[in-house]
């Protein structure tokens, strides 16, 4: 994974012998500098630029943990930091998260643990631009959905299984590509839709076959499993595989080897495994349509991409973006834009792209809500009987009731400041709150 990736690493370290040990593992990785003391590490903050800092919090013999210095100032210039120490006192390992440290690593295992953090670093944080991901490629800007993707990127998931939730259209493949990319550096990524062929042929869609094995087998043939050796696997809407299947898969997933169809010897396989689907997996289990035992196996890492329906603040941001990625420019009225704002978006993100698509290509240049396109579309209308718009309730899916009553309370309260001019009396009479709660509102700095 790092073949072709130098990183500058800061190792502040006061122990010799230890240091020239961990000089062999991270100078496979880049270049570094070596420092036995906090204020030599500080001043080589403040000349030169590092990617990665490993930090011992505890150095030249001090009862006190000097190193926080260090990784406090490393934070300051956001460079990723590892700390590397035998401190076992819980309030400093708290303290060193608190100051900005990535990962807090014991002494006694660095052989075992060290290596793969850096690789980590490579693999997520060398590779990609969050920012430009996520305004780019998976466009969102769902708090928790970002977060839940960055988590599953810094884990090594090579050989691993990932199973991904979400309704179609929401970007699976999209993070399935992204998952392989950022843990394998070859092409052995294969996408396989479960729902898309016939019952009787995906056995040998995912085995293959030798030569004769059956009317039709003119020659031999090899499947995705074999194929996807060292690389990834992605069985898309695995909740359609057929019993029979299900139980060959997941003895395969047990041995680590299969057997190909009309054949007697058995092929060592190592893959990642990424399944998806649009479905409730327990109530298929439920019903007998999908293997318990199977579900367990591929279930080793799991992340649900919300509809898009409920992150309205993703709609606008995908409608724009779509817009900007246009050959021919075109004009929606603000009430188109509303209209697509109201609507449902039942093929989520691949339903909007691909109506920008077609609106590009419309004879007219000014989009109207008259236009086919448009009033094809299902589009809610708003319902007078509810308060709540669409952005106030993803705001509340995102974040929860209490913040947005908290919200919605400051809001008021600095609306009706305005409107009254300051004038306090006026502001609790206009709100018909009592001097407590206009006080207790107004002191609420609640941050979202």
């Amino acid at each position: 994974m790092y073949k072709n990736q130098s990183i500058s690493i800061l190792l502040v370290e006061d122990d010799k012998y230890f240091s020239f040990e961990l000089g062999k593992v991270i100078s496979r990785f880049g270049n570094f500098d070596l420092c036995s003391s906090s204020t030599q590490a500080e001043a080589l903050l403040d000349q030169n630029n590092y990617d990665l800092a490993i930090i011992d919090i505890n150095l030249n013999s001090s009862p006190m943990p000097t190193g926080l210095r260090v990784l406090k100032k490393a934070s300051s210039k956001n460079i990723y930091s590892i700390v590397l120490s035998n401190n076992e006192d819980d309030e400093i390992t708290k303290k060193a998260y608190e100051l900005g440290c990535d990962h807090f690593l014991r002494k006694s295992s660095f052989r075992d643990s060290l290596e793969k953090y850096l690789e980590s670093f490579i693999r997520v944080q060398k590779r990609i631009n969050w920012n430009e991901y996520f305004s780019q490629k998976f466009i969102t800007k769902n708090l928790a959905l970002i977060q839940s993707i960055q988590n599953l990127a810094e884990m090594n998931l090579q050989n691993n299984a990932i199973l991904l939730f979400g309704a179609t259209g929401t970007g699976k493949t999209h993070l399935a590509k992204l998952i392989h990319e950022l843990n394998y550096d070859n092409k052995n990524f294969f996408h396989f839709n479960c729902s898309e062929v016939p019952e009787t042929l995906i056995e040998s869609e995912l085995f293959g076959y030798h030569q004769g094995a059956f009317t039709g087998a003119k020659k031999t043939k090899k499947g995705l499993l074999e194929l996807a050796d060292n690389g990834t696997l992605f069985l898309d809407e695995i909740a359609t595989m057929p019993i029979y299947t299900q139980q060959k898969l997941l003895k395969v997933l047990e041995e680590k080897e299969f057997t190909p169809i009309g054949s007697t010897k058995p092929i060592k396989v190592n893959f990642t495994l990424i399944s998806a689907t649009c479905e409730k997996l327990h109530q298929k289990i439920k019903n007998g349509a999908f293997r318990e035992d199977l579900y367990y196996r591929i279930n080793g890492f799991e992340i649900t991409i919300p509809p898009l329906k409920s992150r309205a603040e993703d709609i606008e941001l995908q409608l724009y973006h779509f817009l900007s990625k246009t050959s021919r420019k075109f004009f929606l009225e603000d009430e188109v834009v509303q209209s697509l704002l109201n609507y449902s978006w039942p093929g989520n993100t691949r339903e909007l792209k691909k109506l920008i698509d077609n609106l590009s290509l419309a004879k007219e240049g000014i989009i109207s809500n008259s236009h086919p396109l448009i009033t094809q579309l299902k589009i809610e209308k708003n319902n007078s009987n509810t308060l709540l718009t669409r952005n106030q309730l993803s705001f509340i899916s995102q974040f929860g009731l209490k913040p947005f009553i908290h919200k919605v309370e400051k809001e008021a309260v600095l609306n009706a400041y305005e409107q009254w001019d300051g004038k306090i009396t006026d502001v609790i009479k206009a709100l018909q709150i009592s001097n407590s709660s206009f006080y207790r509102i107004s002191n609420n700095d609640t941050q979202h």
